[in-house]
């Protein structure tokens, strides 16, 4: 018996840009560097930045210095349900924004 069921591989690619948390950091270069991974498949990125993870569309890789990986299909699940999710809550929010403001 294999206590080790083997799981469904997903390619993916491995890699690490500089992150801005917004035009101020850009503009003065004050970035950070995190390592990212790009899932092809699903056109997806994920990196984890100050211990949250931050999940987004993304068409291909953000450097050129890249390294092939393969990750869990029940880990690219997650990440495409946590992405609809966000997804989801943003357009929740936009709703209620022009609602909001009559009671502020």
């Amino acid at each position: 018996m294999n206590l080790f069921k083997m799981q469904p591989l997903v390619e993916a690619i491995k890699y690490t840009t500089t992150v801005y948390s917004s035009s101020f950091d850009y503009i003065h270069g004050h970035g950070r560097t995190v390592t990212e991974v790009f899932i092809p498949s699903h056109a997806i990125g994920f990196h984890i930045l100050d211990e949250t993870l931050n999940v987004f569309m993304l068409e291909k890789p953000r450097d050129d210095q890249q390294q092939s990986i393969m990750i869990e299909q029940s880990m690219v699940e997650h990440l495409v349900k946590i992405m609809k999710i966000e997804e989801q809550l943003q357009c929740e929010k936009i709703k209620l924004k022009s609602t909001s403001r009559l009671y502020l």
